[in-house]
């Protein structure tokens, strides 16, 4: 979203025109892959109590973490996203995308944290279902 908020203070239409088709395809891309990835595999893994699929659970979380610290970070579109971005957009005077960003940011750590704690319950889950 600050992306977007910056490429549009520069008046750029062919960067605005990128950051909305990437933005879009991220919208829809993301929901399927996460549902097929994390909640069918956890579905089909506690229904069929099978440890192949809390491994592909598993390995879609990795994913979802990963991603949220690569974006958290900024390292995507050389830096202008993520903490490098915001103290970037600071500096050059951005306020309205930095404190877009810095929302962003604060979401994403959410996001990171909750999604450990979602693979700490479902381990815990998937231990007392094994034990039984």
């Amino acid at each position: 979203m600050a992306d977007i908020a910056i490429v549009a203070s520069k008046f750029n239409p062919a960067q605005i025109l990128a950051q909305l088709i990437a933005s879009a395809l991220y919208l829809i891309i993301m929901p399927v892959g996460d549902f097929l990835a994390r909640h069918l595999s956890l579905y089909a893994g506690f229904k069929l109590n099978s440890e192949i699929y809390f491994r592909y659970y598993f390995f879609g979380e990795f994913i979802v973490i990963l991603f949220g610290v690569i974006i958290g970070v900024g390292f995507l579109n050389e830096g202008s996203s993520g903490t490098i971005g915001a103290i970037k957009l600071f500096e050059l005077g951005y306020y309205i995308a930095g404190a877009l960003t810095i929302i962003f940011l604060v979401l994403v750590a959410i996001q990171t944290i909750l999604h450990f704690i979602l693979i700490y319950q479902v381990l815990n889950q998937n231990y007392c279902n094994s034990l039984s």
